[in-house]
């Protein structure tokens, strides 16, 4: 069976252990690590960028560090009043949904690369052209200096701009804290100078919830820029547990596997259980002829001890990339394109 699983914002090929190709815009050559997925002109986002800041809480907007479910019974349904005995015997997810929405953003990422011109009379001039893709993030945490945000490292990556658009449709530079392309994990911030009071009271840092302790066949709720468009919200089942699928160039294990629908533009975003929790971070989805709904996302553990240990300034990851460089071949195959992540 062959296949392509996208890490969403990038996804991928699989067979038996699935076969991950990254999928992102800007780069995309068959060497490249991200194949880009070529982006309507009419996409609204197409023009939104993200870059990096970070961030804490202060009294002009809502309590917002980093609450795990874990720790207290209570926590886990900070962001829904809906128990999960109610969510679970209802398909309307509205309230839930619209309780989590402040916590998920838009990223884009901006990628300039030096664009080699040849003519029937030779080389002609050089010159430096830029490539957009768009992406997911989910906030994680808020303080008196920054928004923090988490999203997959396959978004950021190779970035020589970021910026994050919020729920009110604020758009803001971000910067990357720390990026794991192992565990395609990063973190980006944004400064709570650059934002308005007004978009500081519409967002906040999400609930996390104990991944450990999810079910297969509960509630899988994904929240994301699919394809671009800005954030919609897909429904499904948490379909199995401890999943592994494979790049290029790594393995990734552990992974939920949901039939959600995933799509480019995806990854880096929420998914949540019925009480709108955070049980792990889109990354992945299987795409064939002949398969439907295999979509994976990184537990919600997992994300908060990696996010944790990288606000800490602890984090070493065993591969990790923040440049901005990127190859002659990625550069170059990056021309005129827009993709979603």
């Amino acid at each position: 069976m062959v296949g392509t699983v996208l890490l969403v914002a990038a996804l991928g090929a699989a067979t038996g252990v699935v076969t991950a190709r990254l999928l992102s815009g800007g780069t995309a050559t068959q060497s490249s690590y991200w194949e880009a997925i070529p982006q309507s002109s009419d996409t609204s986002s197409a023009g939104s960028t993200a870059t990096n800041t970070a961030s804490s809480s202060s009294d002009s907007y809502p309590a917002t560090n980093m609450t795990s479910s874990s720790a207290d019974t209570t926590s886990s349904t900070q962001l829904s009043t809906t128990s999960e005995e109610a969510a679970s015997s209802s398909t309307d997810f509205s309230s839930v949904v619209e309780a989590a929405m402040p916590s998920v953003v838009s990223i884009t990422n901006t990628i300039r690369y030096q664009q080699y011109g040849y003519s029937q009379f030779g080389q002609g001039q050089d010159q430096t052209a830029e490539a957009a893709a768009s992406g997911s993030g989910v906030i994680v945490r808020i303080d008196d200096d920054y928004v923090y945000i988490v999203t997959n490292h396959h978004v950021i990556a190779d970035a020589s701009e970021l910026s994050a658009e919020f729920n009110d449709g604020t758009s803001a530079d971000a910067q990357v804290v720390g990026d794991d392309s192992t565990d395609d994990i990063a973190l980006i911030k944004v400064a709570v100078s650059d934002l308005s009071s007004d978009t500081l009271s519409q967002i906040k840092a999400i609930t996390f919830a104990d991944s450990d302790n999810v079910k297969i066949g509960s509630t899988a709720i994904a929240i994301g820029n699919a394809l671009g468009y800005g954030q919609s919200v897909t429904t499904g089942i948490v379909s199995a547990k401890d999943r592994a699928i494979t790049s290029e160039r790594e393995t990734m294990e552990g992974l939920l596997q949901t039939d959600a629908a995933i799509n480019p533009g995806n990854s880096g975003g929420a998914l949540l259980d019925a009480n709108g929790n955070l049980i792990g971070i889109n990354v992945a989805k299987y795409s064939s002829t002949d398969v439907e709904g295999m979509g994976y996302a990184i537990p919600s553990n997992k994300v908060l001890e990696i996010v944790e240990e990288m606000l800490e300034g602890s984090y070493s990851p065993s591969t990790s990339s923040a440049s901005a460089a990127s190859s002659a071949s990625a550069q170059q195959g990056a021309a005129g394109q827009q993709g979603n992540l």
